[in-house]
């Protein structure tokens, strides 16, 4: 999150923390991750979390099933929405915030206030395979060891006058359903052969991963 001035810049808690302050409690009653947006979540065993605290893959590990197998099969090269440049807009009580549209920049990917990177359209590329590549590839998140496996699949649709969905090979985060590259590992898979399948990467995921701590 990023506002207008040069180097204002927000983090995941600040921008939570403003997204409460600014859009008021009826929204907050709406969002069920008001329960535990603002609330450490100490990281334990799978099972051991109340329903409320289950706030995504961070708060606890996988099962302790040394047998099983984690597939992770995502799209990659769409671009796709990953941050926004806000603007203040004082004395606006009831919208204090808005999208700075004006706001361009090529070299950072920067399109009328919305920054865009990698992922399948819909899902950035670290919330796809963050976990995949590196939380679920630790001790601490993957204490039995189970085996895990990435498989991206590069979005290469065809024209949309051939095919409104993107053909055979598009890695859209809906259409990947009709990917015929994943549809084969699928069935590799839940065929029972999926040991023969190995990482599958087409994207800066092994980079991006080693910069973030967990």
């Amino acid at each position: 999150l990023r506002f207008g001035k040069e180097g204002d810049e927000r983090k995941t808690e600040d921008a939570l923390r403003l997204l409460w302050n600014v859009t008021g409690t009826e929204y907050a009653a709406r969002c069920w991750e008001h329960r535990w947006a603002f609330k450490p979540i100490e990281h334990k065993a799978h099972g051991d979390l109340e329903d409320e605290q289950v706030s995504g893959p961070y708060g606890l590990t996988l099962p302790d099933a040394p047998n099983m197998e984690v597939y992770c099969l995502y799209g990659v090269g769409k671009p796709t929405e990953r941050g926004y440049e806000y603007m203040w807009q004082p004395g606006n009580l009831d919208q204090p915030l808005r999208l700075n549209a004006s706001a361009h920049d090529p070299e950072k990917q920067l399109q009328y206030g919305v920054y865009l990177g990698d992922g399948d359209g819909t899902v950035p590329l670290m919330s796809l395979g963050y976990m995949c590549n590196k939380g679920w590839r630790t001790e601490k998140y993957n204490p039995a060891g189970m085996r895990v496996v990435t498989r991206e699949y590069k979005h290469n649709p065809v024209h949309f006058l051939k095919d409104m969905r993107g053909g055979p090979f598009s890695a859209d985060h809906v259409d990947i359903l009709l990917n015929e590259d994943m549809l084969a590992d699928l069935v590799t898979i839940t065929g029972g052969d999926g040991n023969q399948l190995e990482d599958d990467i087409h994207s800066a995921i092994g980079e991006l991963v080693e910069e973030v701590d967990i």
